[in-house]
């Protein structure tokens, strides 16, 4: 590889680390907030839990995991990028 596409591939990979760095403080507060909510859906009472206040909050942190899950899932692909962009920064 020539110098010039290796110092591409060079910024492309600095962009993408701070991309994936900003993802993952994004995934954190979003765990946060999952807990946060399911916290406060487990310490309503039983009735309060059957409420309808308190079927949207158990829904809200059920979808707030769900993104958690779909975070870990991109930052697993966006590692295996990484990887491929630094083998190729090395030819």
């Amino acid at each position: 590889m020539n110098k010039d596409r290796r110092k591409r591939i060079d910024a492309i990979y600095e962009r993408m680390a701070n991309a994936q760095s900003n993802l993952e403080d994004v995934k954190a507060e979003i765990e946060d907030l999952r807990d946060e909510e399911q916290d406060s859906f487990d310490n309503l009472t039983e009735g309060l839990q059957a409420s309808d206040q308190g079927q949207r909050s158990e829904a809200a942190a059920e979808a707030l995991a769900t993104s958690v899950n779909a975070f870990e899932e991109v930052l697993s692909y966006w590692d295996e990028v990484m990887v491929s962009l630094d083998e190729a920064r090395e030819q």
